[in-house]
């Protein structure tokens, strides 16, 4: 799946389903979140991003992602969602 569009759309998906442990099917081992949300956790790299996962389904339960638009040119893409 190299394709920018799919990984984005597949990764929200997967998200939606309330499991972190998706995470791992999409973070390299040297992740690091250089825009983390105000609520992350503090702890580094893909540790990190699963609890900040947990917390925000905490927060947002019954959160569904919708893809409103994307673009992509070769491996680079930027996706709106709602």
């Amino acid at each position: 799946m190299s394709d920018p569009k799919s990984v984005v759309q597949h990764f929200q998906r997967d998200i939606d389903t309330g499991r972190s442990s998706i995470v791992d099917n999409y973070l390299g081992s040297h992740y690091a979140d250089h825009n983390p949300p105000p609520f992350a956790s503090k702890t580094p790299g893909i540790a990190g991003q699963k609890e900040t996962f947990e917390m925000g389904l905490d927060m947002f339960s019954e959160f569904k992602h919708v893809v409103e638009d994307q673009v992509a040119e070769g491996d680079k893409g930027a996706t709106r969602s709602t």
